[in-house]
């Protein structure tokens, strides 16, 4: 290796040291890491059973996913018409309607696609393993947005706690192929999300783009999670208390529409949802928020005395 590579090497260590903060970024990252493997290892300890599901949700979920990966990839288009007859003999049941699809999509969409890279994977081994997962993806997530609030001491106690919590612990365990596993990495992604976009440092680019994601990730919530409205409803009520306690920027503005329009289009075609769902509490909140928001807008701009 030439002299001027190792020096480029160098530089990029040196850069990459200070991007990390020295000795205690280092620390961080290590404790970080002992959170994340500790909450992974203890999830994954019912293998020694070897690789199957737990309870009723966890099979069904499955079910729809091995009915979509039968028919590839026009399998997700098709989802809302299937009806599958081992239930509800004879006339069977359209899963469509009654069965929310995020859970079962996604292990559909990571299989098609391990497939379509040469990668074969027994797909019930596959479900059982993604909870552990997604246990181990909220830690990280979870550790992300408490640093964001509180600061990396309280972020590391965060992820150290849900690493060990028993009632995170439940869900999220070898072969609890259901809603919650998946669907609580996705909100505490869309609430960072949403923090990082109505950021004082942010620019308005910026918080078009952060908006766009945390709406996405809370649709996709909605999509995999009955108990997806609570959570929703946080975004539209924290807005609404900035607005009132004169914490209003236009960069909240064209984050919350951001995330609201993107959230809403995701929701109401989910077939389960429809476009019904624009008349519950959940949507009708988000839209009240949303002409708060103009009508602060609207007085700023034409209404102040500054103008």
């Amino acid at each position: 290796m030439s002299r001027i590579s190792l020096l480029g090497l160098k530089e990029s260590f040196i850069r990459l040291d200070k991007r990390i903060g020295g000795r205690l970024g280092y620390l961080e990252i290590t404790i970080l890491l002992i959170a994340v493997s500790v909450g992974f290892f203890i999830r994954i300890l019912p293998s020694r059973w070897g690789f199957l599901l737990s309870e009723f949700d966890p099979w069904w979920h499955f079910k729809v996913a091995e009915t979509i990966v039968e028919r590839g990839w026009a399998g997700f288009f098709e989802f809302p018409r299937i009806v599958i007859t081992k239930s509800w003999y004879p006339t069977g049941i359209q899963i469509g309607k009654v069965f929310y699809p995020g859970v079962s999509f996604t292990l559909a969409f990571i299989y098609l696609s391990l497939s379509s890279l040469g990668f074969h994977v027994n797909m019930l081994e596959l479900a059982s393993l993604l909870p552990p997962i997604y246990g181990a993806l909220a830690i990280v997530v979870t550790f992300l947005l408490a640093r964001h609030v509180i600061g990396t001491k309280g972020a590391l106690a965060s992820a150290l706690l849900l690493a060990v919590s028993a009632a995170n612990i439940s869900r999220t365990h070898l072969g609890w192929f259901d809603d919650e596993a998946l669907s609580i990495p996705l909100m505490h992604g869309a609430y960072l999300s949403y923090l990082v976009a109505i950021d004082n440092k942010r620019s308005l680019k910026g918080a078009l783009f952060y908006g766009l994601l945390s709406g996405f990730l809370l649709g996709y919530m909605s999509a995999s999670w009955g108990a997806h409205k609570f959570p929703l409803m946080l975004v539209p009520l924290f807005t609404g208390i900035l607005i009132f306690i004169g914490r209003y920027t236009r960069r909240l503005l064209v984050a919350y529409i951001a995330t609201v329009i993107t959230y809403t289009l995701i929701a109401i075609n989910v077939p389960k949802l429809g476009y019904s769902y624009l008349g519950e509490i959940t949507m009708i909140s988000g839209i009240i928020i949303l002409g708060y928001l103009i009508f602060t807008e609207f007085c700023n701009r034409y209404l102040s005395p500054d103008n």
